[in-house]
């Protein structure tokens, strides 16, 4: 595995940011039981939709004029007129996805790797990203991610098969998917091979190629799903998992820079971070100490319908 950081390149001059999603607002009752953290502001439950709003106005804080950059929002399930217009409003070209890769389950992020956008390189995102700053950087490599620092899916017993190391599941992924595994596995595997789904770049002529080999990992993971799903939280990572395996059998993956996408509880004065996905709690006021996203509320549709 590729362990490099990769600073981001200017030589990018077009970005399609894409965030495949479905309407849909989980109560807060539901969200517990699925491990999803529903996402509130003024103590109101947030829909997907107003969470895109708000990424769109905060990129218009710090992106614009800085590097050219189209918005879309890529779904598989009806959305309702209003929200279409939202989305149209704030500055998004409606892609309609409908192309799941798991099975039974809605998730559309596949469609967003068909290369059907113009510009060089894609930025592929959930919808609780903050984009904070722009620091004159984007990618002139094929593909990039964030690695997490523990794989939730070891939370839990071990399943029979994987004997009693949980690092033996990615061992035994790894020899599925003809990956050969890092010279350190035991401490490589067993936290550095999680990538976040929450923003993956690629260069859009890679794009096809790398969906192929998604779809092969989707294949792995599903043949040892009965056994994988004894894990408490693997229904809910599940395609982070395939993406994870994706990532590292192309070959091609870098890390993204620390400060890119994010992962945390709340904004703290002093961090350089260029990106922030707060998808780990539930309280977008906690990161209103930002300049960018309070001047990006102000300008943000939520509840001004």
């Amino acid at each position: 595995m590729n362990k490099k950081v990769i600073e981001l390149d200017t030589k990018v001059v077009d970005l399609d940011i894409i965030v495949p999603f479905n309407d849909v607002t989980i109560s807060k009752d539901d969200s517990a039981k699925l491990g999803y953290n529903q996402k509130t502001y003024n103590g109101e439950d947030l829909s997907v939709v107003d969470q895109m709003t708000l990424m769109a106005e905060t990129l218009k804080q710090s992106y614009k004029d800085k590097i050219n950059y189209k918005l879309y929002a890529s779904h598989s399930s009806n959305i309702s007129k209003k929200s279409r217009a939202r989305l149209v409003k704030a500055g998004y070209t409606i892609l309609k996805g409908k192309e799941h890769y798991i099975p039974g389950r809605t998730s559309n992020k596949i469609y967003a790797y068909n290369n059907v956008t113009d510009g060089d390189y894609s930025l592929i995102v959930d919808s609780d990203l903050l984009f904070i700053k722009y620091d004159d950087v984007f990618t002139g490599k094929t593909l990039a991610a964030q690695l997490r620092n523990n794989m939730p899916m070891w939370e839990g017993d071990v399943p029979p098969i994987f004997g009693d190391k949980s690092e033996i599941v990615w061992r035994y992924l790894y020899s599925k998917a003809n990956i050969h595994p890092p010279k350190d596995p035991f401490s490589d595997i067993a936290g550095s091979s999680h990538y976040n789904n929450g923003a993956i770049l690629i260069k859009n002529s890679y794009k096809e190629s790398f969906k192929k080999i998604i779809l092969e990992c989707r294949d792995i993971i599903m043949e040892e799903f009965d056994e994988l799903n004894k894990f408490p939280k693997f229904r809910h990572f599940l395609a982070e998992i395939i993406m994870s395996l994706a990532l590292i059998k192309s070959g091609k993956c870098e890390t993204l820079p620390s400060n890119f996408n994010v992962l945390t509880s709340e904004w703290s004065i002093g961090y350089d971070w260029n990106v922030v996905h707060y998808g780990a709690i539930s309280n977008l006021n906690k990161f209103t100490m930002s300049s960018v996203v309070k001047n990006a509320i102000k300008h943000w549709d939520f509840n001004k319908n």
